[in-house]
């Protein structure tokens, strides 16, 4: 199994990119994974492509297995495949990412809570407070 493998990076994936330091993200898909390398489609956006040199540090996030995953590498050069590729060295390391922006909220509330009681029968409610939502 090679690095790429790993990290889940396979042909025809689907990957966003962006310049380290900058916001905007660029779609893009890779398009060849060798053992230290793999190569990716000149991201755009819109009618808007991401120029890059050799050295640019870039950021990519892709899923894999329903998992979110980021890391930064650094640009090796561009190649022409019949199309124009840009060659990524493989990362170091691989974040996996929380896909949700607030995922738990530290809040008390009073509330109240009863058991499903049997057929015809009124819930009895008990109070509670909430830990986190």
């Amino acid at each position: 199994m090679t690095k790429a493998m790993e990290y889940g990076l396979q042909v025809n994936q689907p990957v966003k990119v962006t310049r380290t330091g900058q916001e905007d993200w660029y779609t893009s898909s890779v398009q060849d994974v060798a053992d230290n390398s793999f190569c990716i489609s000149i991201p755009s956006s819109g009618p808007n492509v991401l120029t890059l040199q050799d050295g640019d540090v870039v950021k990519l996030k892709f899923i894999y297995e329903d998992n979110r995953f980021m890391f930064e590498t650094t640009v090796l050069g561009k190649r022409y495949d019949n199309i124009p590729l840009y060659t990524l060295a493989l990362p170091k390391e691989c974040e996996r990412i929380q896909s949700r922006s607030f995922v738990r909220y530290s809040i008390v509330l009073d509330t109240l809570y009863a058991e499903l009681p049997e057929e015809g029968l009124t819930p009895v409610f008990s109070k509670c407070y909430t830990v986190e939502l």
